[in-house]
C-alpha cells in the first residue's frame, strides 16, 4: 500500500516538475518564435529573397524596400519574430552574466570555481 502511495505521489511530482518546464516562460519564447518562423518560412520564398539580395552595399536597402512592399502579414510576421528573438537573446545575454559565477567564470576577472 505504502510503495503503490509514494508510487502515485511521485509520478503526480514529475509530472508537474515536467510541466513546468515544458511551460515556463523561456518555452513559450521558443515556441512562439519558432512559430512565427515558420509562418515566415510558409509565406515567403526565403532562397529567392535571399538570391535576389545583392552581395554589396545595397543590400540593407534591398530587404528595406522588399520589407516595405509585402504583404501586412509577413511584415507582422517579421516585426513579432524580431522582437521575440531579440528578447531571447536579451534574456540569455541577462541569464548568463547572472549565473556567471556558477558557470566557473567571471567577465574580466580572475577564475572563480563554483
Amino acid at each position: 500500500m505504502r510503495n503503490t502511495l509514494q508510487g502515485n505521489v511521485m509520478r503526480r511530482v514529475y509530472i508537474i516538475y515536467s510541466l513546468r518546464r515544458v511551460f515556463s516562460l523561456l518555452a513559450v519564447k521558443v515556441y512562439c518564435a519558432v512559430a512565427m518562423i515558420v509562418g515566415l518560412v510558409m509565406t515567403v520564398s526565403v532562397p529567392d529573397v535571399w538570391g535576389n539580395t545583392p552581395h554589396s552595399i545595397y543590400a540593407l536597402t534591398y530587404l528595406g524596400e522588399a520589407f516595405i512592399s509585402t504583404e501586412v502579414m509577413v511584415k507582422v510576421l517579421l516585426v513579432i519574430a524580431f522582437v521575440l528573438w531579440a528578447w531571447l537573446v536579451k534574456d540569455l545575454v541577462q541569464s548568463i552574466y547572472q549565473n556567471r559565477s556558477k558557470l566557473g567564470f567571471r567577465l574580466g576577472a580572475k577564475r572563480v570555481q563554483a
